[in-house]
Parts: structure tokens; sequence; C-alpha cells
């Protein structure tokens, strides 16, 4: 395996990690208790725009995710491999993966829009 690919998968290990330690802390403030979700004293209120964001981050760890499959594959043949060397896929499945996340996470954030 070239070295191209260890740099790729260690930071999709890491996130692979966050994702879980994110999936357990949303269990746990799911699992409180609906009069403490109702309260308007409770700061981790689920609304609709921490959902909509929640949705964001879901699709935007997808994106990260087939780009780093993308970026394995196209490593494994090394720099001089057929996938490296097409234009093509790289505008697709790496420039405007990141580009769809950056843009889905600006559309969502659940800040003001002021």
């Amino acid at each position: 395996m070239p070295r191209g690919c260890l740099s790729v998968q260690t930071p999709v290990s890491f996130l692979a990690v966050y994702v879980l330690v994110s999936c357990v802390i949303l269990a746990r403030v799911a699992s409180q208790s609906q009069t403490a979700l109702a309260s308007a004293e409770y700061p981790g209120k689920m609304d609709t725009r921490i959902m909509n964001m929640l949705a964001a981050l879901c699709f935007n760890i997808l994106c990260l995710f087939i780009r780093a499959n993308y970026r394995t594959i196209e490593l494994s043949d090394g720099w001089n491999g057929r996938i490296i060397n097409t234009e093509v896929y790289f505008n697709v499945l790496d420039s405007a993966i990141v580009v769809l996340a950056m843009y889905t996470l600006n559309f969502a954030h659940p800040g003001p829009w002021s």
C-alpha cells in the first residue's frame, strides 16, 4: 500500500471516532426526560434549527467519507495511476464534494441570519 493511502486513512479513522462519540452524546441528550427537554431553561433543547444542523453534519460526514474513499482508491495506484491523472474524477469526486459540504454547513447554520 502506498504511503499516500495511509495519509488519507489516518484522518478517516479519527473521523470515525468522532462520529462514534457524537452518536453517544446525541443518544444521551435524546434520552433525557421529556420534562427537562420541555423546559425553557434546558440549554440543550433540540429545536428545528439544531436538528437541521445535525442533518447537515451527517451529510457532511457522508461527503467526507466519499471523498476519503475516492482519495484512497486514487492513491492505491501510486502517483502515476490512471485515476490520479484524470482531472474529471478529481473535479467531481474531490472538489465538488468539498464545495457541497461547505455550502451545506453555511446554509444549515442554526445562527440568526442578519
